[in-house]
């Protein structure tokens, strides 16, 4: 018996075939649309993203280069906030890189250099640069830096001035703020940068007369004559690019200058985080240039004490040093709001500082009590009232202070 071939055993039935081709095609069509999206369209959004929070971040860093200065000048503790990195759209089509994130952080630290022409005297003060870098995934990834009260803004096509210098702001005048501490922050979240003055004293230990002052600078002469005009400043020399001066490629920004005559130096430290290291302005006394705060009456424990506001008093931040010969181990700071509700903490007293003291509301005012304490009894009350448009309280206009126990074997301040 003949077998049927296998051909007349299959029904010859092509229905499927173009069902099957258009979904190929289709599939096909959505795929190129996809790669054509995430190729052109997602950049160009994220692209977007980025130069937004590029705008918001030089504006927080203009806001930092300006608390600096005020800190240094002021000597009122100031704070700032910088917008890290950022976030991209979210999508139902497409795929974001990771967030950009970015970095704040001070460079290595170089010295000011203070000359005496006449005998060679030399003091050296420690300073530090301040760099912002984005993590962009778009756009070119240019660095903003702080130094020398400049802002700016370094890339490929060269340096971008945000905010110029405030280093010279007479014809005879040279007004200098060294960054101190180190400092690194890096994400994506705002972060808060603490800026603390140090108490201003006299200037006993800064030459006097014909000085040459040295600064670190990163950038050459063409910037500072042609972008910040210093070539008509008396006081500037030049740029001297040698290398027995810094290290790491920095420059050496040079004025003369003499204080004998009409020539004024103006020499503030500020500490990035906690106050600048005593020991780096030895023996430049620290704000020197600026008065010195008025003394305390009748307060025998405390030489300072400065209680700052921010946020519309949700935080308040005191400061203090206390006397050495005061026998004060620990310092407790109350913030007592209108409606009774209080906050306090008590920290060792060489730490010099509490953070964020208050319950989180929004008052007018708050009363702030600051007390010396020895071996847990309190030898020493400060008290006062900061209000909503008080930038500070000092012990020389805004606290009164009373001891509490016997104190008179304590040298009087």
């Amino acid at each position: 018996m003949t077998r049927p071939r296998l051909e007349m055993l299959i029904p010859d039935d092509r229905r499927a075939v173009a069902p099957v081709i258009a979904v190929v095609l289709l599939l096909g069509i959505g795929f190129v649309a996809f790669s054509s999206f995430q190729a052109t369209v997602v950049p160009q959004q994220n692209a977007a993203a980025e130069f937004e929070h590029l705008q918001t971040v030089e504006n927080d860093l203009i806001e930092v280069q300006q608390a600096i200065l005020r800190a240094g000048q002021t000597n009122i503790q100031e704070f700032a906030t910088v917008q890290l990195g950022t976030t991209y759209p979210t999508r139902l089509v497409g795929l974001n890189p990771p967030p950009p994130a970015g970095s704040l952080q001070t460079s290595e630290p170089y010295n000011i250099t203070i000359t005496n022409e006449a005998d060679g005297t030399t003091v050296n003060i420690t300073t530090r640069f301040l760099e912002y870098e984005p993590g962009y995934n778009e756009l070119p990834a240019e660095a903003v830096i702080y130094e020398n009260t400049v802002l700016y803004r370094q890339g490929e096509d060269g340096v971008a001035t945000l905010e110029d210098q405030e280093l010279a702001p007479g014809a005879n005048t040279l007004e200098i703020t060294a960054l101190q501490n180190e400092f690194r922050e890096q994400g994506t979240e705002r972060t808060t940068v603490s800026l603390f003055p140090t108490p201003s004293v006299t200037a006993g230990g800064i030459p006097e007369g014909n000085l040459t002052v040295t600064l670190p600078t990163q950038l050459d002469a063409a910037f500072w004559e042609a972008e910040q005009d210093l070539n008509e400043v008396p006081l500037y020399q030049g740029i001297d690019t040698g290398e027995n001066q810094y290290p790491d490629d920095v420059n050496a920004l040079e004025f003369n200058l003499n204080t004998s005559d009409d020539d004024e130096l103006r020499l503030n430290t500020v500490g990035i985080q906690s106050e600048p290291d005593e020991a780096q302005t030895d023996p430049i006394k620290r704000g020197v240039g600026f008065s010195p705060q008025a003394p305390i009456e009748g307060a025998n424990n405390f030489d300072s004490l400065l209680s700052s506001g921010r946020n519309n008093l949700n935080n308040i931040d005191t400061s203090w040093e206390i006397t050495d010969s005061s026998g004060a181990d620990e310092v407790r700071v109350t913030v007592i709001n209108p409606d009774g509700e209080s906050d306090e903490e008590t920290v060792p007293a060489e730490n010099g500082e509490v953070e964020g003291i208050g319950d989180g509301g929004n008052p007018d005012s708050v009363d702030v009590v600051v007390e010396a304490l020895s071996d847990g009894d309190v030898i020493e009350e400060c008290e006062g009232t900061l209000e909503s448009e008080d930038e500070s309280l000092t012990l020389a206009d805004g606290f009164s202070c009373e001891p509490v126990d016997d104190v008179d074997d304590v040298d009087d301040n």
